[in-house]
């Protein structure tokens, strides 16, 4: 949730996007405004990611995302614990030998190419 005085001032979505990844992106900007972003271990919500569209992801949304996020993943990324894993949606302690975030994005710009 975001009230609609901080979506307007962090200029809303980026329509570039296609279908997905915008609401990512627009955290980072609501971020850089001066705003937190901040999470509540107490709401409970369903959200059914991609029950509408199945897994698929246009490349142009990876390759915008990659783009937009490339600089705060390789500075370290605030949002995300470096011990947790990128591998499994369910958190789980990050493997000795699994990529680190910035080995994971340098990957998934490889796949684009």
């Amino acid at each position: 949730m975001v009230r609609k005085n901080v979506f307007v001032e962090a200029g809303g979505f980026d329509e570039n996007y296609l279908l997905a990844f915008n609401d990512v992106e627009l955290c980072t900007r609501i971020s850089g405004h001066g705003f937190r972003v901040v999470y509540t271990p107490f709401a409970r919500l369903i959200h059914y990611e991609g029950i509408s569209r199945s897994r698929y992801i246009p490349a142009a949304d990876i390759q915008l995302g990659y783009d937009h996020l490339e600089g705060l993943v390789k500075k370290g990324d605030p949002y995300f614990n470096s011990n947790l894993s990128l591998s499994v949606r369910i958190p789980t302690l990050r493997r000795s030998f699994e990529e680190n975030p910035t080995q994971r994005l340098n990957n998934i710009r490889r796949y684009l190419s």
